[in-house]
């Protein structure tokens, strides 16, 4: 009984609505703390490089494999043929 408690309190928790970027952003110029914009910033780029989208033109993505994480991120092209080339 305690475990389907638990999940209908995780289920109910997950499903609250979070605040739009328009609605962090008014709060960052009222409060002048922009942690919370920043914070969706990288969560949002973290998601396109989950979902496959390209990085830009010049760049080229490389990600790392840590135990059960995958960390990808945009690295300049003419830097990693550096790296490959032993220049």
């Amino acid at each position: 009984m305690k475990v389907v408690t638990m999940f209908v309190i995780l289920l109910l928790v997950g499903c609250t609505t979070q605040p739009t970027m328009d609605e962090l952003e008014t709060q960052a110029f009222i409060t002048g703390d922009w942690s919370a914009v920043e914070s969706r910033e990288r969560a949002i780029a973290r998601r396109a490089l989950r979902s496959g989208r390209q990085c830009p033109t010049g760049y080229v993505t490389y990600c790392d494999e840590n135990f059960s994480s995958t960390r990808c991120t945009c690295l300049r092209r003419d830097g990693i043929s550096v790296v490959v080339s032993g220049r």
